[in-house]
């Protein structure tokens, strides 16, 4: 579907009238226009008048058949005008948005040239109102040559992936018909990625691969959620963009396992809708660098598609200067050298740390340079910060309920890279000694958050350079093509420098057949691990049956691997006070549910696939919808009450062939 405006002007030298005589010929109008859309006008093709005078005519256009054949709108248009009466010749023809739709609706409602605006919205699906979740923007620059998308790619330091795919789009084409050969995902900073999908439209654009003059962001996070009608919303979207681009600009964190939470139910209709649309609809993923596993779920719920994923480089000196001089410039401050300082020499940047880096330093800024009046503010605050965020993964790690010997060979693990470092300072001697690990146990015992603890742990006993947790699966890791898998394996690892590698579910490797892609990637992870174990520490994890055959795949995959460590099943005690802990950030109390809760955990937690801390988080989240619907048919909102869990709010899960499901009964 597809919105345009038509502006015409009045040929006739003389269009002098009267006010008068200009009402007389809009009444006039105004029947040959009721008589035109009485014969013309269907279900697929709908036009209005916005202005009707004597020099000029505007009329919008929505047209719902398919853009093959929108070279027919012209014609009709010209039939409209002739149909008139009058010398009027068209002037342009533009694409519009829904939001000028909506006002030229509005304007056309005002002059009675439509008398019932919601019919017209609903008769073609445009009836938006959850407007609020998506932006659109129209291409003012059209037909940018090649040279110049490429030059916009170094001027944002855009990596060698993107101009790549540069010289792909403006290729010439077999033949003049209209296809989405690819999609894309990516994996960026904030700013990068938004530059990153700037040259991709621009290129698109001007290539004749978008047949539309606008696109549109939807945000997720932004989408009504618990709603029946959360499909159709989205397919709506779409509909409005055949032809063009839909970029879906997500930041939020999801959690596979979790199928019942609110960011996997949008994420799953947004996939379900993504199968429909891609025909004719390029779809870009703008998924932040640090929420890998979004990438994840999609490539794997979105398989038939293919996906061009494009990743943030690391970039160093003068090229981290020039971005961080790039973001100054937005602003108009010239006064940048203490920025460029904080730029260490040699060291890699991902461009997300930049934009981190840049943030702080403008806010600094702000209240030290251009408002030096509120300096004394700023380094209180500094100073509180300082004191907050001194051994704060140390403390988190031993606040964590339960995992005791977890918390021992953690503690064990990072003194003796201490003991290295400080051999090293001395000029000792130095073992040989590998930082890698596995961790071993069922879901919801934590591996996640503690792997991430030690990467902040490490980067605060400057024992790691980054210090960040990039959680991969098999789909990152494993290449659809033969010859592929082990450059993406490199080039996974050539990321992780300096950070924490943490490989969930590293046993779906394990192809069950020697020589296919599964082995390469092992093995070609074995040899990685060994040339990056200095500024690297790489996490394997995973149920501990499957892990032990991971293990056994190559001979030197357990000799390159430090510690073993097994994360044993919470107790009932603990589950307990984890649903605490929930329910405290949750700002309710669960005092009269504590009892149900221990039976529900008793009854389950024998279970293989029981989920753990998961399993509780997904249960209070149940609760909590439970306990809205008791809220409103007793009409308790806005009072005490809302902070007040009751034991009739917890349900029972229901257990299938003993497989755990999130699914409830009443």
């Amino acid at each position: 579907m597809i919105f345009y405006k038509y502006t015409c002007s009045n040929q006739t030298k003389n269009v002098s009238a009267s006010k008068e005589m200009t009402d007389k010929l809009v009444k006039q109008d105004i029947n040959l226009y009721n008589t035109f859309c009485e014969e013309e006008q269907d279900d697929e093709i709908f036009l209005f008048m916005v202005q009707d005078e004597v020099d000029k005519l505007v009329f919008d256009v929505i047209f719902k058949k398919s853009l093959n054949k929108v070279n027919m709108l012209d014609g009709f248009a010209h039939k409209f005008i002739k149909s008139m009466g009058k010398s009027f010749e068209m002037i342009n023809r533009n694409e519009i948005s829904i939001n000028s739709l909506y006002n030229d609706l509005e304007q056309a409602n005002a002059e009675e040239f439509v008398d019932n605006i919601n019919s017209i919205k609903s008769r073609f699906d445009i009836d938006f109102a959850f407007h609020r979740c998506f932006n659109e923007y129209m291409i003012s620059k059209k037909n940018f040559s090649k040279d110049e998308v490429l030059e916009l790619c170094d001027k944002y330091v855009l990596n060698d992936e993107i101009k790549e795919e540069i010289e792909r789009i403006y290729a010439p084409r077999q033949d003049n018909t209209f296809g989405v050969p690819v999609h894309y995902i990516l994996n960026m900073g904030e700013k990068t990625g938004q530059d990153a999908v700037e040259v991709l439209i621009d290129a698109l654009h001007s290539s004749g691969r978008m047949l539309r003059d606008k696109y549109t962001v939807l945000h997720p996070s932004r989408l009504r959620c618990c709603d029946m009608d959360l499909f159709f919303e989205i397919l709506s979207v779409f509909k409005v963009n055949d032809g063009g681009v839909v970029v879906i600009s997500s930041n939020i964190e999801i959690d596979e396992t979790d199928r019942y939470s609110r960011e996997m139910e949008v994420l799953e209709k947004i996939c379900q809708v993504c199968k429909l649309a891609s025909k004719d609809t390029t779809i870009i993923f703008q998924l932040s660098s640090i929420r890998v596993g979004q990438g994840n779920y999609i490539k794997n719920n979105l398989s038939n598609l293919s996906f061009i994923e494009i990743k943030d480089i690391a970039i160093q000196n003068e090229m981290a200067k020039n971005f961080l001089l790039r973001m100054a410039s937005k602003y108009n401050i010239v006064e940048t050298q203490s920025l460029l300082n904080l730029v260490e020499p040699s060291k890699n940047y991902e461009i997300f740390e930049l934009e981190d880096m840049f943030k702080n330093w403008h806010k600094n800024y702000i209240q030290t340079v251009q408002f030096p009046q509120y300096s004394m503010f700023m380094k209180l605050e500094n100073h509180s910060q300082e004191k907050n965020t001194q051994n704060d993964g140390y403390t988190e790690l031993n606040g964590l309920i339960g995992l005791e010997n977890v918390k021992k060979i953690v503690n064990d693990f990072i003194n003796y890279q201490k003991l290295q470092q400080a051999c090293e300072y001395e000029k000792m001697k130095i073992m040989q000694f590998s930082r890698h690990m596995c961790f071993i146990g069922n879901p919801g015992t934590a591996k996640t958050t503690v792997a991430r603890l030690i990467a902040q742990i490490m980067k605060e006993e400057n024992l790691l350079s980054t210090g960040r947790l990039i959680e991969v699966g098999r789909a990152d890791i494993v290449s659809r093509f033969v010859g592929g898998t082990a450059p993406k394996v490199k080039e996974l690892f050539k990321q992780a420098i300096g950070n924490v590698l943490f490989i969930d579910e590293a046993y779906s490797l394990c192809d069950g057949k020697d020589g296919l892609y599964g082995d390469e990637a092992i093995n070609t992870i074995v040899q990685e691990m060994e040339n990056n174990r200095e500024d690297m520490v790489v996490i394997f994890a995973g149920y501990k049956k499957e892990m032990q055959k991971f293990l056994d795949k190559n001979s030197g995959l357990r000799s390159r691997i430090a510690f073993e460590v097994e994360f044993p099943n919470y107790s009932e005690d603990e589950l307990t006070e984890i649903a605490k802990l929930y329910a405290k950030k949750m700002d309710v109390d669960i005092s009269q549910c504590l009892d149900k809760i221990r039976e529900i955990v008793k009854n389950n937690k024998d279970d293989r696939n029981f989920g753990n801390g998961r399993f509780i988080r997904s249960l209070l989240e149940k609760a909590r919808m439970k306990q809205a619907t008791r809220l409103v048919n007793n009409n308790l909102l806005y009072t005490s009450k809302m902070r007040e869990l009751l034991p009739e709010d917890i349900e029972m899960p229901v257990v299938n062939s003993n497989k755990f499901s999130m699914g409830f009964h009443s």
